[in-house]
C-alpha cells in the first residue's frame, strides 16, 4: 500500500512498520494516508484474523510525527462474525516523539474475526499539507495473547517458534542442553 514501509527505527526486534501520508494524484485531495491492515484494503469485509474474545485490550508501541497541527494517526479494530461487521473500536493517536505504549480496551459481541488497521492520518484523503505525517508501530498484540516472545535478539544460539505460541512450540539450542518441564 502506498506510504507503508519497514523501518529500522523500532521499539523491539529488528523492524517496525512505518506508515506515511504520501502525495497521491489519484486521491481527491492530492494526499493519501498510509495504511497497514490485517484485512483487505479495498473491501473491509474480507480478511482479518481468527479471533473470539469479547473483552480484551490491543496493546502496541508507537511514535507519531504529524506534518500539520491537528492531524493524528489512527488505530481501528473491526469485529466480524460470519463475514458481517458486529463491532468497532479504535482511537486517534496523538504526537509522540519516543515509542509509547498505547492500549485500546474494548468489549464486543462474540466475533469470529478481527481486522486491525493503522493509518498515518485521521482521514483517508487528508489535505496536501498532511503529506509527510509518519506513524511507526511495533509490538502489536492482544493482551489475551501473552505468549509471544518480545525480544530474543540479545540471546544467541536459541530459537523458539512459532511466535506467538498457541499450544506447543519448538526450541532449538545451538550449544549445551536444557530441560523443559510442564
Amino acid at each position: 500500500y502506498p506510504g507503508t514501509f519497514q523501518s529500522a527505527d523500532y521499539f523491539a526486534g529488528s523492524y517496525a512498520a512505518q506508515i506515511t501520508t504520501v502525495n497521491s494524484p489519484q486521491s481527491g485531495s492530492g494526499a493519501q494516508a498510509g495504511l497497514i491492515s490485517t484485512g483487505d484494503i479495498q473491501n473491509y469485509s474480507e480478511g482479518g484474523n481468527p479471533y473470539t474474545m469479547t473483552n480484551d485490550t490491543l496493546e502496541f508501541y508507537y511514535k507519531y510525527t504529524p506534518a500539520i497541527v491537528g492531524d493524528s494517526g489512527t488505530v481501528i479494530l473491526i469485529f466480524k462474525k460470519n463475514g458481517n461487521q458486529i463491532g468497532f473500536s479504535g482511537m486517534q493517536l496523538k504526537p509522540e516523539s519516543n515509542y509509547t505504549l498505547q492500549k485500546v480496551g474494548f468489549t464486543t459481541s462474540l466475533p469470529d474475526t478481527v481486522i486491525v488497521t493503522f493509518t498515518s492520518s485521521k482521514t483517508t484523503n487528508p489535505p496536501v499539507s498532511a503529506i509527510g505525517s509518519v506513524l511507526k508501530v511495533d509490538n502489536v498484540r492482544f493482551k489475551s495473547n501473552p505468549l509471544s516472545v518480545l525480544n530474543l535478539s540479545a540471546v544467541t544460539g536459541i530459537s523458539i517458534y512459532p511466535n506467538p505460541v498457541t499450544n506447543s512450540f519448538s526450541l532449538n539450542i545451538a550449544k549445551g542442553s536444557c530441560a523443559i518441564e510442564s
